[in-house]
C-alpha cells in the first residue's frame, strides 16, 4: 500500500526527513518484554507554506502496548518520516511515524498551501496521465505555463525551456507516480502525477467482502464499468446485513454457508443465498477484491487488527488470480439525524464519525502492504454534502440514496481502481433522478481521489456565511479546562482531560451573546454550548463542528447562561492561544453592545 497507492497522493522526491532513527531505552521494541501494538501522534505541525521546510512541531508520540499501558516516547525512540513530502508543490502528504523494530507505525496529514509568496511558478496542463501496463512513458501534448504568482501574466513555455524528470515512473507495476517538470536555468518547477493501471478496456472482475455498505457501493458498479467502455463485467458481492471483520473471519473459519452471493455478470443481479466465502473466491478469476469494517466498528480502530490480518491472509491462500489485488472500502458517515444505535458511539456526530473513520484506515490500511487501493467513498459522500444536495445521501440515515447517494460510491470505486477520470462519466449512465447534480457526483469523487482523507467542500459548509461587515467581532478569552454544567463547580481546570480543552473564560448571557450574532469556527475544532437555566435546570448540547451558527431564539431557548468548550477533532491537545484563533463571536452593530 505505502508504494502503490500513497504515492498518488504525494511525490517520493525530496529524501527522508528523519528524527531520531533508533529507538531505545522504554520503546519496548517487539522481542522484548512489552511489544509495542499502536503508535498514536498529536500536537504536530500540520499546515505549512509552499517551499517552507518539513518540521514536526511539538509533536507528541504515545505507544500503547500489548498488555494495555501506554507510554510517551522520548525523540529518540520513534522516528518522523516525511520522504513522501513534496515542500515544493501545493497538496497534502503523508508523514508517517514509527519505532524501529515495531511494526506498528501511525501516519498523519500534512496540508502545502499555494503560492504564499511573490515569484514565479509553473503549471502543467494537457499531460497524458493514464496508462496501462507495459506502457512507455510519453508526455506528448504536455503544456507548460511559467506564471507569476501576484500578477496575471503567464507564458507558455518551449519544450527546450524545460526538462521532464520521469525516473518515478514504472511500467511494469500498477500505481502512481510524480513526474517533475523543472525550468531549465532555474529552480521553478513543479508536478503531475500519472497512474499506470491493468487495461481494464476488455474484462474487469471484482468481489466485495461486505455488507449493506458494499451492496450500496456495487450497485451500479456494473453499469459504471460498461459506461466506460469495459466488455466483459463480473461484479460480485458477498452479503450479510451488518457484517464485521470479526464475523467475516468467524464464517471463513468455520466454512459456513452464510452468505446472499449477489452477481452480476450481464446488468442484472442474480442472488445465490447460503454462500461459501470459499466458493465464491474460487469461483472467478478476481482482478479485486475489497474488503471494509462494518459501518458501526469502521471508526473503532481498535477492531480491525488480528481480524484484518486473518482475512487479507485467506484471500491470499485461496484466491485463483495470482495478480489479484486487494482494495479497502472506506465507508461513510452517518446522517446528522441518524438514528443508527451505533451513532452514540461517535457522540452522534456525523464529523466526529468521518474524522474516527479516516483515523482508523490511516492506523490500520495505509500501514499494510496488502494492500493496493482505499476506495475513498466516505470522503466523496462527505464532499457531496456540502454541495446544494446538503446532508441528504442516505435513505435511512445511513443506507446511500437508491440514485445519486449509490452513484457517487460506485463510481469512486471504479475510477480509483482503473484510475480512469470520474469526470468522463457519460450521462447517460446517471439514474434519472441524478441527471441535475452531475456536477456534484462527479466533482465530489475528483476531489474525494485527490485528496482522499479531508473534505473538499464545495462551498461554506451550511450555506452562505453572513456578511460580517455589519458584526463587531467580540473579544473572548479562554482558559484551559472545560465547563460541565451538571457540576456546581462547573469550570473544570484539572485532570487528565484538561489538556485537550480551551473554555470560554466568562458564561454568557443574552445580553452579552444577543440574538443574531455569529459564531465562527474553524475547520478540525468543535465547540459544545453548556447551557443554564438556573442551579438545578442545564443542558449538554452535542457537538458543533460547521463553520457559523447563527444565534436566534431557539439556540437560547429557556436558558440564561451559555459558555463554550473548545476541543480538535483529533483530540489532541489545545491551547487557549489556538482555541482564540479557531473561534469567533461576531455580535451585530445595530445591537447596541457593551
Amino acid at each position: 500500500m505505502r508504494k502503490r497507492w500513497i504515492i498518488s497522493m504525494v511525490a517520493a522526491l525530496l529524501g527522508a526527513v528523519t528524527f531520531a532513527l533508533t529507538a531505545c531505552g522504554g520503546a519496548a521494541q517487539e522481542g522484548g518484554e512489552k511489544v509495542i501494538s499502536a503508535l498514536s501522534a498529536s500536537g504536530m505541525k500540520r499546515e505549512f507554506s509552499l517551499g517552507e521546510s518539513f518540521e514536526p512541531g511539538n509533536i507528541v508520540v504515545t505507544a500503547r502496548y500489548d498488555d494495555g499501558t501506554t507510554a510517551t516516547l522520548s525523540s529518540e525512540q520513534y522516528s518522523v518520516d516525511a520522504s513522501a513530502c513534496d515542500m515544493f508543490t501545493a497538496g497534502e502528504y503523508d508523514v508517517v511515524v514509527g519505532v524501529e523494530g515495531a511494526s506498528a507505525r501511525c501516519s498523519y496529514t500534512i496540508s502545502v498551501a499555494p503560492l504564499p509568496f511573490e515569484g514565479e511558478y509553473l503549471v502543467v496542463q494537457h499531460a497524458p496521465e493514464l496508462f496501462h501496463i507495459g506502457d512507455a512513458f510519453r508526455s506528448n501534448g504536455l503544456q507548460v505555463t511559467l506564471c507569476g504568482a501576484r500578477t496575471d501574466e503567464a507564458r507558455v513555455l518551449a519544450a527546450s525551456e524545460y526538462e521532464v524528470d520521469s525516473s518515478a515512473y514504472n511500467a511494469s507495476e500498477e500505481g502512481s507516480y510524480p513526474i517533475r517538470v523543472a525550468m531549465k536555468g532555474s529552480k521553478i518547477s513543479t508536478q503531475y502525477t500519472v497512474k499506470v493501471r491493468k487495461d481494464y478496456s476488455k474484462s474487469f472482475k471484482l468481489l466485495a467482502i461486505g455488507n449493506s455498505f458494499s451492496d450500496d457501493a456495487t450497485q451500479y458498479l456494473y453499469d459504471v464499468a460498461k459506461a466506460y467502455g469495459v466488455q466483459d463485467v463480473i461484479v460480485g458481492n458477498l452479503y450479510v446485513g451488518g457484517c464485521t471483520l470479526s464475523q467475516h473471519k468467524s464464517y471463513a473459519q468455520n466454512n459456513q454457508a452464510v452468505y446472499d452471493y449477489r452477481k452480476n455478470t450481464t446488468g442484472s443481479i442474480i442472488t445465490k443465498p447460503a454462500y461459501r466465502l470459499l466458493d465464491a473466491l474460487r469461483e472467478e478469476e478476481w482482478d479485486i477484491i475489497c474488503l471494509q469494517q462494518a459501518s458501526q466498528e469502521s471508526g473503532q480502530s481498535a477492531t480491525y487488527n488480528s481480524d484484518l490480518t486473518f482475512m487479507l491472509n485467506y484471500i491470499e491462500q485461496n484466491k485463483t488470480n495470482e495478480a489479484a489485488q486487494v482494495a479497502w472500502h472506506m465507508t461513510w458517515a452517518y446522517q446528522q439525524n441518524s438514528t443508527h444505535w451505533a451513532f452514540p458511539v461517535y457522540e452522534r456526530d456525523q464529523r466526529v464519525m468521518y474524522e474516527s473513520i479516516v483515523n482508523a484506515v490511516k492506523t490500520n490500511v495505509l500501514t499494510n502492504d496488502a494492500f493496493d487501493h482505499v476506495l475513498p467513498v466516505g470522503t466523496a459522500i462527505q464532499n457531496a454534502r456540502t454541495s446544494r444536495l446538503g446532508d441528504t445521501l442516505t435513505r435511512d440515515g445511513y443506507h446511500l440514496t437508491l440514485d445519486t447517494g449509490r452513484m457517487i460510491a460506485a463510481l469512486t470505486w471504479f475510477t480509483e481502481i482503473t484510475g480512469h477520470d470520474p469526470n468522463a462519466l457519460p450521462v447517460s449512465v446517471l439514474p434519472a433522478s441524478s441527471a441535475s447534480v452531475e456536477d456534484v457526483i462527479k466533482e465530489s469523487v475528483s476531489a474525494a481521489l485527490r485528496y482522499p482523507f479531508s473534505v473538499t467542500p464545495f462551498a461554506f459548509e451550511g450555506g452562505t456565511q453572513p456578511d460580517l461587515s455589519d458584526y463587531t467581532k467580540l473579544k473572548t478569552d479562554f482558559t484551559a479546562g472545560y465547563w460541565e454544567a451538571k457540576r456546581s463547580d462547573a469550570l473544570i481546570t484539572e485532570g487528565e482531560r484538561v489538556q485537550q480543552f480551551a473554555a470560554t473564560a466568562q458564561r454568557f448571557t443574552r445580553e452579552t451573546l444577543p440574538v443574531g450574532s455569529v459564531i465562527v469556527l474553524q475547520e478540525g475544532w468543535r465547540f459544545r454550548a453548556e447551557a443554564w437555566a438556573d442551579e438545578l435546570s442545564f443542558a449538554r448540547p452535542y457537538n458543533v463542528l460547521r463553520g457559523y451558527t447563527v444565534v436566534d431564539e431557539s439556540w437560547w431557548e429557556n436558558f440564561t447562561h451559555r459558555a463554550f468548550n473548545l476541543s480538535k477533532v483529533t483530540g489532541e491537545p489545545v491551547t487557549a492561544e489556538e482555541a482564540a484563533a479557531a473561534f469567533a463571536i461576531y455580535v451585530p452593530k445595530a445591537v447596541n453592545y457593551k
